[in-house]
């Protein structure tokens, strides 16, 4: 089986592409000018992450069987290059119509619907909020039951990663570099991405 270290290499950031700002051609509403100039210009984007899923498959790792059941190997898969820009315009033209999520970037109107998700990232509509807890179920009873050594002296009021057997190791970096994506420790895993975790071990089907 792969070193962690090879592992962690498997899960790449794709390209990032700077373009020269031209905020009168991409808004044309003062309003929005000054919304995107105030909150969004120097927002800082979480560059996408992509996991290389064949390299975990021929290493004998059991998650990407899991990622599967949840129909998701397709979206952690997805990679190409990322203009930050275009992204912050995307958010500040941002609207929820009906169920639809629309934005208007560069002149491209763009309709964020369900069979556009399925189509492109390969997402299956239902299932639950694992990430907000389960009923009947603790987080730390979850956290044990992956740690390598569950008997080991340890902190419970912190989830190390490093602490956990190496396939869910992988998979709780997967939640927090690509799935729920955030700025803060990755090697510390969040409440959410022990539910989460214990939702993909139990093949239960999330939203």
């Amino acid at each position: 089986m792969a070193s962690s270290s090879s592992s962690c290499k498997r899960i790449k950031q794709v390209a990032t592409k700077q373009r020269d700002s031209d905020i009168d051609g991409w808004i044309s509403d003062p309003e929005a000018q000054d919304t995107f100039v105030r909150s969004f210009r120097n927002c800082k984007i979480i560059n996408h992450k992509y996991a290389d899923l064949p390299f975990f498959q021929t290493h004998v790792f059991a998650f990407p069987t899991l990622l599967s059941f949840q129909s998701l190997e397709k979206f952690v898969q997805l990679k190409g290059n990322v203009y930050p820009d275009l992204v912050r315009i995307f958010y500040v033209n941002l609207r929820c119509e009906e169920d639809l999520l629309t934005s208007h970037v560069k002149g491209v109107n763009i309709v964020l619907t369900k069979e556009l998700w399925t189509s492109i990232a390969g997402f299956q509509p239902g299932g639950l909020p694992a990430h907000r807890g389960l009923p009947g179920v603790n987080r730390l009873d979850i956290y044990q039951s992956c740690l390598r050594d569950p008997t080991a002296k340890r902190n419970y009021n912190i989830f190390r990663a490093d602490a956990i057997e190496k396939d869910e190791r992988v998979l709780a970096f997967i939640i927090s570099w690509i799935l729920v994506p955030h700025n803060s420790n990755h090697a510390q895993l969040t409440t959410e991405d022990v539910f989460l975790l214990h939702a993909f071990k139990c093949n239960l089907l999330i939203d």
